[in-house]
């Protein structure tokens, strides 16, 4: 029996490590296509493959991204540091770029897949205070705003070639690396705090789940269009924070003020990294899986238990 094909961009990458493991235990072969090569072993497992690939300057025509069944689209430049120009420029080109030359190279019907499931990001919302956010509200008016609006635009080209077409709009994706693995030396060091006032919302979801839902998605024929990938019940930002210094063994201290942030990373990104977000998801319901972790201190227990502190 032909095994079907999935190609994912950014495969090497952090919610790969989670993805990639998950797909080849459902029977799937793998591509992966990124500029460098997974990280994580895979045992000479002869169902995965990698294509290297900068796709902001084209898209390679390799035998083995040929008759794909599925397309997991997850390439996008970290945005975390101060936004110069040039650092907004990659932020940017990596997104818009790099999934219209993609898009472009899957009109070739010899690459095109029946699923296309593109990573998004709830920056479309900018800061909305406490506002309750799903995927029908309206957008926000940052720089991060503004790509990730660019962003799904291209993804949804998709859809002009045939190719069934799912968007996800993540959270802050939780595990071992990541946003958590940047956030543990701080805490270590008993340095740990919210941001700003700490006040503000925190969409989140786990590694573990999103995968999930990217594989089901692959699957599900009936799943289309754009969904809100975060916990059904929003957290503060404090409240996150206390729950990690807790699972840590550490103090939580007082909050790291708005202009220190700036001074460190500029007025934009602070601002950025303070924005408030209360996000539900009203379509994620769609979906037979439901999700694992949507506790954030039993969450973080068992991830610094797994932890190699």
């Amino acid at each position: 029996m032909h095994r079907k094909k999935i190609v994912i961009t950014g495969g090497s990458g952090f919610l790969g490590s989670y993805l990639v493991p998950l797909l080849l235990r459902q029977g799937y072969d793998v591509v992966i296509l990124d500029q460098v090569p997974p990280r994580y072993p895979y045992k000479k497992d002869t169902r995965i493959s990698f294509v290297k690939a900068r796709l902001t300057e084209s898209v390679p025509h390799d035998e083995r991204l040929l008759d794909p069944y599925g397309y997991i689209h997850l390439v996008g430049k970290n945005i975390f540091g101060r936004f110069t120009p040039e650092h907004k420029k990659e932020i940017y080109d990596s997104r818009i770029i790099g999934t219209h030359n993609l898009i472009n190279h899957l009109k070739d019907p010899r690459y095109t897949p029946r699923v296309f499931i593109g990573a998004s990001a709830v920056g479309i919302y900018g800061d909305q205070g406490d506002t309750l956010l799903s995927e029908v509200s309206d957008y926000g008016n940052t720089f991060l705003s503004q790509v990730v609006r660019d962003w799904e635009q291209e993804t949804l080209r998709a859809r002009l070639y045939g190719m069934r077409t799912v968007i996800f709009r993540q959270g802050h994706i939780l595990g071992k690396g990541g946003f958590l693995g940047a956030l543990q030396p701080l805490f270590m060091y008993g340095l740990g705090g919210p941001l700003g006032s700490g006040n503000q919302w925190l969409p989140w979801i786990s590694a573990h789940d999103l995968a999930h839902l990217y594989a089901e998605a692959l699957s599900r024929h009936d799943i289309e269009g754009i969904y809100t990938t975060v916990t059904p019940t929003p957290i503060r930002y404090k409240e996150f924070s206390r729950a990690f210094a807790r699972a840590l063994h550490r103090p939580h201290i007082l909050p790291t003020p708005t202009w220190l942030l700036a001074l460190r990373f500029g007025k934009e990104f602070a601002r950025e990294m303070t924005v408030s977000q209360r996000i539900v998801s009203h379509r994620l319901p769609q979906f037979d899986y439901r999700l694992q972790d949507t506790r954030i201190d039993v969450f973080l227990e068992k991830q610094v238990a797994e932890m190699d502190l």
